[in-house]
């Protein structure tokens, strides 16, 4: 039972490292590499498919603005950014903390908020009427 133990371990220590290698990579990527430039990021394809903004679209400047410290550029790509950040920073907390108590987004209700939320900033950002404009990157 020890050994089963200690193999999960290593098992989640390993995806750990991967997972924080791959981030590195992707930050790194994304600070030597513009998005602006032509052709080197894919395009969106619901965005190419249909004319409409997914809610990830954006996301790419957004990450770029922020590892660049323009975090109000940031937010202006994609406000969804903020939520996304939070996260990724809570869960590294608890990781390294070893506080594994289940998150407030987590619960079950608040999963369903936070879909909801998604969904909503999806169909309000494809809204062509100002205020809702802002909601789409530039």
């Amino acid at each position: 039972m020890d050994s089963l133990n200690k193999n999960q371990n290593i098992t989640k220590m390993i995806k750990v490292v991967i997972f924080f290698v791959v981030l590195v990579a992707i930050i790194a990527l994304l600070y030597l590499k513009s998005p602006f430039a032509t052709g080197f990021y894919p395009n969106c394809l619901f965005k190419v498919t249909t004319g409409f903004y997914c809610p990830g679209c954006g996301m790419t400047r957004a990450i770029y603005y922020l590892i660049h410290g323009h975090v109000l550029k940031a937010i202006r790509e994609n406000i969804l950014i903020v939520f996304l950040f939070f996260l990724i920073l809570d869960k590294v907390y608890s990781f390294f903390t070893k506080k594994c108590k289940k998150r407030f987004y987590e619960r079950k209700h608040m999963v369903m908020v936070l879909v909801l939320i998604v969904i909503v900033f999806w169909i309000l950002r494809n809204v062509p009427i100002y205020p809702f404009t802002l909601l789409a990157p530039i």
